[in-house]
């Protein structure tokens, strides 16, 4: 089980794990809740959008910055271009 906080501050809401995860765990927690999330990036302190796309787990692979408010604002705005995320 992946540690994570939920950031309901905006729409949609988002996971943010609490630290860095094997790729696979990341793409099993959000396979499972289908829930936009911020994953710390391995050797990096920059946080990536990961979400379900409606059939599959993608990836944003822009850098979000490592600030995690910042970069929930930052992933908020990337999502709003992908159909079907609310």
């Amino acid at each position: 089980m992946l540690r994570y906080a939920q950031d309901t501050t905006g729409d949609p809401t988002l996971d943010i794990l609490a630290e860095r995860y094997e790729w696979d765990d990341v793409q099993a927690h959000v396979g499972l809740t289908h829930r936009p999330t911020l994953a710390p990036m391995p050797r990096s302190d920059q946080y990536r959008g990961v979400f379900w796309n409606g059939s599959a787990v993608d990836l944003f692979t822009e850098d979000l910055g490592p600030d995690p408010a910042a970069a929930a604002a930052r992933f908020r705005a990337l999502l709003a271009s992908v159909p079907g995320i609310p």
